[in-house]
């Protein structure tokens, strides 16, 4: 017997196996993999435009580009 305000008993406990368990947790690992390379190649892309600014203001003042 619990505290009514964690369990209110109408939770069908039966539901909850170790296969819909492993199947959360390697949702989530891929959920967590996909966020983390997609943020790396933003992280590129900022670099990679960082650099091709770079390159167009050294190249000479009237070629520099607005970004």
């Amino acid at each position: 017997s619990g505290s009514d305000v964690f369990w209110s008993g109408a939770l069908d406990t039966t539901a909850v196996n170790l296969g819909n368990v492993l199947g959360v947790v390697a949702l989530s690992v891929v959920v967590t993999l996909v966020a983390r390379w997609v943020v790396n190649r933003l992280d590129e892309l900022a670099a990679s435009r960082a650099a091709h600014r770079a390159l167009l203001a050294a190249s000479g003042p009237g070629t520099a580009v607005a970004a």
